[in-house]
């Protein structure tokens, strides 16, 4: 975990890690759109870094796979940066969860759910607001997932499986791996 960069960048790959404001300073929306609008920048600047803007793939761990997964399968957050799904050739999410929030707020303890609610809001409309499976259609530009989570890990687990059910019934392109 402590050495992404130099993981990728011995690889020959640019690697750029973003940053996003966090809650409880923000609410949701600003975070997802925060890392819309690193991507869209990044994409228009790619070249000044020696990178392919045409091979951009989006990584995300926990609280940033949800991030990364609203981001490339809701198009409005691109597209108020400027941008669209079409700059995003991959997404791959680590251990993530929020990407179903109102099931997940069902059986969530309190800690989860004050952690939820102080960044996504109190009600059911908010949480659907928020929660990725809510905009797969299999006519947009969702690009190829890989989704993994560790282990047998809840609730992990039973999202990523949810989010990437809910890919393959868009017959939208996800790999799972545990």
């Amino acid at each position: 975990v402590l050495y992404k960069a130099e993981y990728f960048t011995a690889r020959g790959y640019v690697f750029v890690s973003i940053n996003y404001r966090l809650s409880p300073d923000v609410k949701h929306p600003l975070a997802a759109q925060d890392v819309a609008d690193a991507l869209v920048w990044l994409h228009e600047n790619a070249r000044h870094y020696s990178a392919d803007p045409e091979k951009m793939f989006m990584i995300g761990h926990s609280a940033g796979a949800h991030l990364a997964a609203l981001v490339s399968i809701d198009q409005k957050y691109l597209e108020k940066s400027g941008g669209s799904l079409s700059i995003l050739d991959g997404v791959v999410l680590l251990d993530g969860t929020g990407y179903d929030i109102a099931q997940l707020m069902k059986n969530a303890g309190n800690k989860m759910k004050e952690w939820y609610t102080e960044s996504f809001g109190q009600t059911k409309k908010d949480w659907d607001q928020a929660s990725p499976v809510n905009f797969i259609k299999s006519e947009s530009n969702i690009p190829p997932f890989m989704i993994a989570y560790a282990d047998e890990e809840e609730p992990s687990k039973k999202q990523s499986m949810l989010l990437s059910e809910k890919l393959s019934e868009a017959d939208r392109k996800s790999t799972r791996l545990n």
